[in-house]
């Protein structure tokens, strides 16, 4: 089992929860979209590594493409003809 998390900074007079919708809904299902920008890339590595620490049970993996190409989404009912 594996989780995604959506980790967003909290901004004065920001509703998280709408960010967070805004996002999602702006990178829809693309894994990675866009370069990896490296402060970006440097900071996910340094959350990983504290929250490895607080709780030894996690580890990282590197995700790669045919993650999504080797489990496909099940069709919708509305797609199935």
């Amino acid at each position: 089992m594996s989780y995604d998390l959506h980790l967003l900074p909290k901004r004065s007079g920001v509703d998280l929860l709408t960010a967070a919708r805004a996002r999602l809904e702006r990178e829809g299902e693309e894994l990675n979209p866009g370069p990896p920008v490296p402060e970006e890339e440097a900071r996910k590595a340094r959350l990983a590594e504290a929250l490895m620490q607080l709780s030894p049970q996690l580890s990282a993996f590197e995700l790669t493409a045919n993650v999504r190409q080797a489990n496909p989404p099940e069709p919708l009912a509305s797609e199935v003809r």
